[in-house]
């Protein structure tokens, strides 16, 4: 049985983006960009051709928006995204009762996976902006098969980079590109 990682790597360019556009569509409407179904399958479609046009900036500034309010999230305890996923609950300030402690975990948790993913999605839609946290993501989670975040920052990275992602030096040239741009 595939692990759910392993089933990334089978979706095409365009099925990622259309997942991960699914996945924001509820917090992009918040922000003003209340795209349907139908037109995030088009703008998948534009990302995967490397074809998003200037039309498609409303989704682009709503996802910099949640992406910055997770770091802002973050920053309230001190932590940038890249301390924060290695930073255990268990030294996370602020919870004294098991529910704070579940409330903190699932702040914690969303603000991580807002950023990982909001990166990699930005990175596929073409900006840039956020690629060194899709970086901190690849680089935090490769080495385990089931990290599925790793899996999708890594074939966002390599796909607006244009590096095989089956390279065995593909992390290497990757960090390359996103130092080239940073």
């Amino acid at each position: 049985m595939k692990n759910r990682a392993q089933n990334v790597w089978t979706w095409t360019i365009e099925e990622l983006t259309l997942i991960l556009l699914r996945q924001f569509k509820r917090l992009i409407a918040e922000r003003g960009a209340d795209w349907t179904d139908a037109d995030l399958k088009l703008l998948a479609a534009r990302a995967a051709q490397r074809a998003v046009n200037e039309g498609d900036a409303p989704v682009i500034a709503a996802l910099r928006e949640i992406v910055a309010e997770s770091e802002a999230l973050l920053a309230g305890w001190g932590l940038t995204f890249a301390q924060s996923i290695v930073t255990g609950m268990e030294d996370m300030p602020g919870w004294d009762t098991t529910a704070d402690f579940l409330s903190l975990a699932n702040d914690k948790i969303n603000a991580e996976l807002r950023i990982s993913a909001g990166s990699a999605l930005l990175a596929l839609l073409g900006d840039m902006h956020y690629a060194p946290h899709a970086l901190v993501a690849v680089k935090h989670g490769i080495r385990d098969p089931e990290d599925v975040d790793a899996v999708i920052t890594l074939r966002a990275l390599a796909f607006t980079a244009q590096i095989d992602e089956s390279a065995a030096d593909r992390l290497a040239r990757i960090e390359h590109w996103v130092a080239a741009r940073d």
